[in-house]
This record gives C-alpha cells, sequence and structure tokens, in this order.
C-alpha cells in the first residue's frame, strides 16, 4: 500500500511527502506503477526534476533510459 501511496505523492509533485516516504523505505525509489512506469520517469513527466533527482539520489534499478533522463551516463 505504501508504493500506491508513493506513486500518487509523486504524481501530484509533493517533493515533501515523496522525500518523507523514501527516508522512511528506501526501496520505494524503485517503485513501478500498473503499466510499469518508473517513479523516476512519472515525476520528470509531470516536470518535477527535483524529485526524480531524489529518487535518482537513492540508487534506484535504472534501465538505460531512465538513467539518461536523470542525466547518468557512466
Amino acid at each position: 500500500m505504501q508504493t500506491d501511496e508513493f506513486l500518487d505523492a509523486v504524481k501530484k509533485n509533493e517533493s515533501p511527502r515523496i522525500r518523507q516516504l523514501l527516508e522512511a523505505q528506501p526501496s520505494l525509489a524503485n517503485a513501478r506503477d500498473k503499466d510499469g512506469v518508473s517513479a523516476v520517469f512519472l515525476a520528470l513527466y509531470r516536470g518535477n526534476k527535483q524529485a526524480a533527482q531524489e529518487i535518482g539520489s537513492r540508487k534506484p534499478d535504472l534501465d538505460v533510459f531512465e538513467a539518461a533522463a536523470l542525466g547518468i551516463l557512466s
């Protein structure tokens, strides 16, 4: 259930709540929605680069496209 709460916070651009949930459960950085879209992309799609970087700072399992979107080139 916390995954749904986290993804909802990402979709609503609630950066403080995103940070709070990640601090409590860092594995949420790997959360994906029902369509398989990562939390990183959900944040970026909604223009919340700060949230995307916060999620990315938790070292989630990123594919090449997610990493590139965050500027991680190596």
